[in-house]
């Protein structure tokens, strides 16, 4: 589709303009648009419905999922009723991964035992003659699988089972369209991406590994030398607290200051950088 040369507001309305929308009521409901003006080659597993007008790429689903033995993860896009939504992970079945219980070869479709484990399909179960309780997985008892679902609470879970353990009602079943600021307070998840800001890694409904880009705390060595930080955060080593944006309170653990402060003496406080 080629666009006429116009100077429009911003990339927003360009791109609902070639949707044929201009209208402020169209603005709230395709919204999420806005953030697609980075290209297919950039974020391969989708963008995040955060708002206008950052971009900000999904995670990486198998990254975050840990299929059963004799089966594969792989990663799938999700119906959440926009384009470029973000990917879910799927474990499909792998002969090469060893063979299941009575050569079980079904789609990983997690049903709950009597015994209380969780297993990956029905056959399996049946197969290790086990009574079936309910379909799904276990109460708290899930497989680490990346399949994001949004709960009446407006936020964003890994998954169904994840949702249920923490007893929420589902509202649909993918990700929350959230809405985040554009303040830039960058934060490293657990599964190695940075996001902006810790929103925006709710959105997608990963933990946190640390705050301050991932890209630094890979420059940081693994050498356990505890510092505490001005936010009262002990950080492993001082390239962690540097990373994390904040300034340098005590060198030591923020355990070992309290203790001090508690005991009446005054420590003495590094020269903050």
């Amino acid at each position: 589709m080629l666009f006429r040369f116009l100077k429009y507001v911003n990339l927003c309305v360009l791109f609902m303009t070639s949707l044929g929308t201009t209208n402020s009521q169209d603005f709230q409901t395709v919204g999420p648009l806005c953030l697609y003006t980075c290209t297919g080659n950039d974020c391969p597993h989708g963008y995040l419905p955060v708002g206008c007008p950052r971009c900000q790429c999904a995670p990486d689903p198998c990254v975050l999922t840990q299929c059963p033995t004799g089966f594969s993860c792989s990663s799938i896009p999700t119906d959440c009723g926009y384009p470029r939504c973000p990917h879910k992970a799927i474990c499909r079945q792998n002969v090469t991964l060893g063979e299941q219980p009575c050569g079980c070869r079904s789609d990983f479709s997690p049903v709950c035992g009597a015994d209380g484990k969780t297993y990956p399909n029905d056959c399996v179960r049946y197969c290790l003659r086990v009574i079936k309780a309910y379909d799904g997985s276990c109460h708290c008892k899930c497989f680490r699988h990346y399949d994001p679902v949004c709960g009446a609470d407006g936020q964003t879970y890994t998954s169904k089972c994840s949702l249920q353990c923490r007893d929420k009602v589902m509202k649909t079943d993918h990700a929350c369209p959230c809405r985040c600021p554009l303040t830039e307070n960058t934060v490293c998840g657990v599964d190695g991406q940075t996001y902006i800001n810790p929103c925006v890694l709710n959105c997608a409904g990963v933990m946190m590994r640390q705050r301050g880009s991932c890209e630094c705390l890979m420059m940081c060595n693994s050498v356990p030398r505890p510092v505490c930080g001005s936010d009262s955060v002990t950080y492993r080593n001082d390239c962690y607290r540097h990373c994390a944006g904040v300034k340098l309170a005590f060198r030591g653990s923020c355990t070992q200051l309290k203790r001090a402060q508690k005991g009446g003496t005054q420590p003495r406080l590094n020269r903050q950088r």
